[in-house]
């Protein structure tokens, strides 16, 4: 009964600190695969550098799509409005020639 008391004990500890590595691992997922390595794993540092860096231009590629980024629809309507004005002023013009 004793041991199983201690037992209880620190399995909430064992779930909380779980949980926390579970966070972890969302926040900083490459970070966490080269530190979940045991001492006789090898690894590439190269491939963790490029691999970090990847994701974190993926980051900013989304970020940027987000803020600067028109679907094709958006862009070919924008297109055939700016066609449309371009051939209504041109037909506006009283002689053939450019006015500059």
């Amino acid at each position: 009964m004793f041991f199983d008391a201690i037992k209880d004990d620190h399995e909430d500890f064992l779930n909380d600190d779980r949980a926390g590595q579970r966070l972890f691992r969302k926040s900083m997922p490459s970070i966490y695969c080269m530190m979940a390595a045991s001492m006789g794993d090898v690894v590439n540092l190269k491939r963790f550098k490029k691999r970090t860096e990847r994701e974190q231009s993926a980051k900013r590629a989304e970020a940027n799509r987000k803020r600067f980024g028109r679907t094709k629809s958006e862009r070919v309507l924008e297109q055939r409005r700016t066609k449309r004005a371009d051939d209504l002023l041109d037909q506006h013009r009283l002689d053939g020639e450019d006015a500059s």
